[in-house]
């Protein structure tokens, strides 16, 4: 049967880069863009929206909080975010045999569901 991800506790180990639904552990490719999405994430409460140029800033090794500029909202630049939210949502789908999103997406945002 599918599970309801609301129904499972939900936690990250950035250490390990897995995403952790009650028992099971979702192994993310370590230091790629799906582990510092995630990181950037699971910083914030779910519900909470973050922009799209923050977690690309971590994706890309830089920060606009030291002193960098902000990336250009370029679609490709913004894309980049969308499509590793996309294959973070599509691995927690397939390992936890689940149809929920655990990201959404709404104008250049991103927010953790549950």
């Amino acid at each position: 049967p599918k599970i309801q991800l609301k129904s499972v506790s939900i936690e990250y180990d950035d250490d390990k880069a897995l995403i952790k639904l009650d028992k099971k552990s979702i192994a993310l490719p370590p230091y790629k863009h799906e582990h510092y999405f995630c990181q950037v994430m699971f910083e914030c409460e779910p519900k909470e929206p973050v922009s799209w140029d923050i977690i690309f800033d971590r994706m890309m090794g830089h920060t606009t909080v030291s002193g960098g500029k902000k990336p250009e909202p370029s679609r490709e630049n913004w894309q980049k975010v969308n499509d590793t939210m996309k294959r973070t949502n599509n691995r927690v789908k397939a390992k936890a045999n689940t149809d929920d999103d655990l990201f959404s997406w709404a104008e250049k945002t991103i927010i953790r569901n549950y």
